[in-house]
């Protein structure tokens, strides 16, 4: 019996030796531990992944060219998302709807460069989020993504925001989004910029000269009412040429030889 009992102990000791040694070399193995759950941020208005302007445009019914300029105009749309995601002062954007290009002269967009109306696209795009509180209050002129001289100003009052383009002026009558990083404000006219007016340009000839035409009429007149281009030149007005000279003094010589002629004679 005692020899048995031994046998039995000798054996689960050899048997236990492995459990132990495992438990005292990975301890935080043996403890259960709860699985990690991470929570997805819900697509919400307020975060920025989600937000896709083709799709606001979209929803708003009403802006099909717009979101096509926005689609083949360098793909702006895709850049407004990319800009929204990767930049923290937001974006906002100033749709114009189908009705305001309709509105549109003949032929204003087919006169325009592919440049140009990526440019008129851009020039509708501000590169940071505005509420109609911050448009109200902005500091003027607004810098647009068209860049440089391409410039809007806003006014308002009671939230009533006006946006004039130097050359044309609307109001925003509807909001499409306006939660942070991006607002979608509908306008009813396309925001033409005063860079592409005729008169924001030098009146130009032929091979890219200035159209003296032109020149002369803008030209400052003298007190004789004439302009400096229409003036004589002094060999004109005050010194005879070299070929007046000799006719003066051809005819001052033809009395003498006529006299030394008839004295000959007689």
């Amino acid at each position: 019996m005692a020899q048995t009992r031994a046998i039995f102990m000798t054996t689960l000791l050899h048997l236990s030796l492995p459990i132990l040694i495992i438990f005292l070399l990975f301890p935080h193995q043996i403890h259960t531990q709860p699985a990690a759950t991470t929570t997805a941020p819900s697509p919400s208005s307020s975060t920025a992944w989600p937000v896709d302007i083709i799709d606001i445009l979209k929803t708003g019914k009403q802006f099909n060219i717009f979101a096509k300029f926005l689609n083949s105009a360098n793909h702006l749309g895709k850049q407004i998302d990319t800009q929204i995601i990767t930049s923290t002062d937001g974006v906002t954007v100033l749709a114009a709807t189908d009705g305001a290009f309709s509105s549109l002269p003949s032929g204003t967009l087919n006169k325009l460069s592919d440049q140009q109306k990526v440019r008129l696209i851009q020039f509708h795009i501000l590169p940071k989020f505005y509420s109609l509180d911050d448009l109200e209050t902005a500091s003027n002129p607004v810098e647009t993504l068209a860049g440089g001289e391409f410039m809007l100003n806003f006014t308002g009052t009671n939230g009533q925001i006006n946006v004039t383009s130097g050359v044309v002026q609307t109001q925003i009558s509807n909001i499409m989004r306006k939660n942070f990083p991006l607002a979608v404000y509908q306008i009813d006219k396309v925001l033409l910029p005063l860079e592409f007016t005729p008169k924001a340009r030098p009146s130009l000839g032929n091979k890219g000269r200035p159209n003296k035409t032109a020149e002369a009429a803008a030209a400052p007149k003298n007190s004789k009412g004439i302009s400096p281009a229409d003036e004589p030149s002094p060999a004109e007005t005050d010194e005879p040429s070299s070929a007046g000279k000799m006719s003066q003094l051809g005819l001052g010589l033809a009395p003498a030889a006529l006299v030394l002629f008839c004295m000959g004679v007689f």
